[in-house]
Parts: C-alpha cells; structure tokens; sequence
C-alpha cells in the first residue's frame, strides 16, 4: 500500500543531519487496541544520508479516536477516567514518559493531531522477574508534584461502577462467581493501599525487552493506581507469580509487604474473575491455568 508523506515535525525530530527521509509502504496492523485507539500502521521509510548511504527504518503511526459508545464511552472526555482518549497523546508531547535505564516507552517523533508517531521497538518478550523489577523501580508512591490533570485516577473502581455481569449465562467455575460477588467488599480494602504511578495494562504482551531495557507500549492508561495493581496485570498474562522479584526493588521495597500483596491479590481477583466472565461470554477458551491461578492468589480473609 503506497503512503503519504510524513509530517515535517515527523521527519526533523527522525532524521540525522543531513539525511532524506521518504515512506515507501503504509502496512495496517492488525492487534488488539485500546479504548483510545483508532487504527495502528507501519510506516516504512527510505533514509538516505548525506553520503547517499541508503537504508531502511520503520515508524509505528497510531490514530487515537475517543470511544462514542458503550459503557465507558461518557468516560472519554475526562481526564482522569482510565479511558480519556487524549491521555497518551499528551503523556508523550509532555515527556512524561520513561526513558530507561529499566523501564522505557517507545521514543516518540511527534504527536501530530490526532496521530502519535513512535518508534518501532524491536526484542523479546522479557523475563518475568526482569518485567517486574523493571516495573518496581519506575513506581513511585503518589506524589503531588508529579500529578498531572490527565493522569488516570481509579481504574478498577470505575470499572466496577459500570460492570454488572449476568453469570448465569455463562457455565463458569463457582469459584470465579464466589470472588465476582465478593468484589466490592474486596475492593473497599484497596483503602489502605498506597497509590503509585501506574503502567495501568503492565501485560507481557505489552513489554518488550531490548536487551537494554523493558519497553512498555499502549501507555493510555497511564495514572495513580494501588500498588500491586500492575503486577496483578502481570501476573494474569502468564500464570507465574512475579511478587518475590518485585518486592526486591526500591522504591517498592520501602512500602509495607502486606500492602503491596494486598493490592496484588485483590487485584489478580476481581480483574481475574472478570476476565473469566468475559472469555466465557465471546467464546474464547479460558487457559487451563487461570481459574486455579486466580483462586490461589485470591487475598486472604
């Protein structure tokens, strides 16, 4: 598929000195996307330097569009729900993002309307305790002077307001339906814990690692969450228990262990067994290990 040519802002912050900067393709990517995401393209460019060497390099263009419908839909236009559409295009035009050692984002070319242009990130999948340690050394206990107005407040919460399940359509695992109908009592003791910065989808199908460092992508959920919260994220996009590792590493080190497991726990639980419920309901078969991980990681009474 032929492709316009990028935006001159694009193209100054890509380019070397010298060098011309030309999109050969425009490739449609297809993966799963964020409330916020409209479409994701790969753009191949020709780079040629001012010694006429020749090469080839990619962007990533991803189209951000506000949801207009459905449950979540009135929480496009705020700031602070989890699904304000804006929120990733203005953590990157911000700096606001982390740039390694450890944990980094995708480097950014410009934010051009409605359209972020990043960097293709190219490695692994990390290790798990690589991902979480990453993760614990870039959380930071709340902070005001680190606030932003965009950031997101209270994700589970806010999911919780709106999800009302019918687990009598589905044939799920008395289990699950034991911890969906304990949610909101569970959640109420997220009280007692610390809010730290948060990745707010931190899954390992969203890191990458460099070699270097651990990229995370889809930073739209970007905000102030429980601590644990994101490990809990973690630990359900795989089924292994990353907390020892996490635990290690400062500024998390420096929290109360009992807090941390608490918003871990109580996390893996009721984002677990709604995830049940959601896989049930389309279809999609449930992994062999989920329900037995879910339960095992349940918070103690």
């Amino acid at each position: 598929m032929s492709a316009p040519a990028l935006p001159a802002a694009v193209v100054e912050r890509f380019r070397a000195a010298g060098e011309s900067v030309t999109v050969i393709t425009e490739e449609p990517i297809d993966r799963g996307t964020g409330a916020a995401t409209d479409a994701l393209a790969r753009l191949t460019v020709h780079v040629r330097s001012a010694e006429g060497e020749p090469r080839n390099a990619c962007l990533i263009r991803k189209r951000l569009s506000p949801l207009r419908s459905g449950r979540h839909g009135a929480g496009a236009s705020d700031p602070r729900h989890w699904a304000y559409w804006r929120r990733e295009a203005d953590a990157y035009a911000s700096g606001f993002l982390p740039a390694g050692p450890g944990l980094g984002a995708p480097r950014c070319f410009g934010v051009v309307g409605d359209d972020l242009y990043l960097e293709e990130v190219v490695g692994s999948v990390p290790p798990l305790p690589r991902a979480a340690e990453a993760l614990a050394r870039w959380q930071v206990p709340y902070d005001e002077t680190l606030d932003r107005p965009w950031l997101s407040v209270d994700q589970l919460g806010r999911r919780l307001a709106v999800s009302s399940l019918d687990w009598g359509s589905v044939q799920a695992d008395p289990r699950m339906v034991e911890l969906w109908n304990s949610a909101g009592r569970l959640y109420e003791r997220l009280a007692e814990v610390p809010r730290v910065l948060s990745h707010g989808d931190y899954s390992l199908g969203n890191l990458v690692d460099t070699g270097r460092d651990t990229v995370a992508l889809d930073w739209a959920t970007v905000g102030w969450e429980p601590v644990g919260f994101d490990l809990a994220h973690l630990a359900l996009s795989c089924g292994e228990d990353p907390t020892a590792a996490y635990l290690e590493e400062p500024p998390v080190s420096e929290l109360d262990p009992e807090l941390v497991v608490l918003g871990f726990t109580t996390t893996v639980a009721v984002v677990g067994a709604s995830r049940v419920h959601w896989m049930l309901s389309r279809g999609i078969e449930v992994p062999e290990w989920y329900v037995d991980f879910v339960w095992a990681h349940r918070p103690t009474p």
